[in-house]
């Protein structure tokens, strides 16, 4: 199977080593535990996992390091962008080598305001350049982070020059009529970033989730998907009161102190700079929130 799964994907954290450095096959086995505790797919080197701060060396080796913990192809999206196209194209190529076709593509974030001709240039050499019939790459819309803007026009450019190959997108806008705009297209693959909008979002036709809460949540997220009526929106009530209360505190340091809680394990609690854990008070409160929304026990 070339697609990504569907459904329920978890933007996996990193672990850091005390020396500050990735640990690649701590990483492995983190993705083998999301996908035993709910989710259907994982997408490791993307913003949750600190990607943009990460050594490229281990960037470019950790697709080799993940297919020999025995992930599946289509249970992986492999975060390749990078503002420098050639690192984004030499992480792309290892992850291809290694098995993984399924490619989650950052505009180039550095340029601020590239026209969509640049963008087109940047996607289509990366494209062009892996050169793999099993290719699918996916956009990541994130504006907020990366000031650049994935249009419709982009897209639909894209897709007549490489057809299947531009498969989908993830919409880390946060904006649900962004997301709604880009389902309406046809054949084209939308996953939001927040499972706060998860039964809506499947409602208009997008495919699942990619979400970097999701390496909490993934188990109740499965759950509102499986189940149908006033179970289902019972449910989906829960998962966004959660998701809603921890996007409060900066997500990625409160994902990462859940996490350590639930395995007893302080060494979650490493980031790369400038990304800092959370402060004492801050920690405080997250524990009364997590406590209170039912999110510190382990998921099995």
């Amino acid at each position: 199977m070339n697609a990504a799964q569907h459904r329920v994907y978890a933007a996996a954290i990193t672990p850091i080593r005390a020396d500050g450095t990735p640990d690649l096959e701590r990483l492995a086995a983190h993705c083998k535990h999301l996908l035993a505790s709910g989710c259907d797919g994982v997408a490791p080197l993307g913003t949750t996992g600190e990607a943009a701060a990460l050594p490229f060396e281990y960037r470019l080796r950790a697709p080799e390091v993940l297919a020999k913990s025995g992930l599946a192809n289509d249970a992986v999206l492999i975060g390749v962008g990078s503002p420098s196209i050639g690192d984004a194209i030499s992480v792309g190529r290892s992850a291809v080598a290694n098995g993984f076709s399924n490619l989650l593509a950052l505009p180039p974030y550095y340029t601020k305001e590239p026209s969509d001709d640049g963008l087109y240039d940047y996607y289509a050499r990366l494209t062009e350049a892996i050169d793999h019939d099993r290719l699918r790459v996916y956009l990541y819309h994130i504006p907020q982070v990366t000031a650049v803007a994935i249009t419709l026009e982009l897209i639909h450019r894209l897709r007549k020059t490489f057809g299947a190959l531009i498969i989908g997108i993830k919409d880390s806008s946060g904006s649900f009529a962004s997301t709604k705009s880009y389902a309406e297209l046809d054949d084209f693959e939308v996953y939001p970033s927040s499972e706060a909008v998860l039964t809506d979002a499947i409602a208009i036709g997008c495919k699942g989730v990619i979400s970097g809460s999701t390496n909490l949540s993934a188990g109740l997220a499965r759950q509102v998907l499986d189940a149908s009526g006033p179970e289902r929106k019972a449910l989906q009530e829960k998962l966004s009161d959660f998701r809603q209360t921890i996007q409060k505190f900066p997500l990625i340091s409160a994902v990462k102190q859940v996490h350590a809680w639930r395995t007893g394990d302080d060494g979650w609690l490493r980031m790369l700079p400038p990304l800092r854990p959370l402060s004492v008070n801050e920690t405080a409160l997250l524990r009364t929130e997590m406590d209170r929304v039912g999110a510190l026990a382990p998921q099995s």
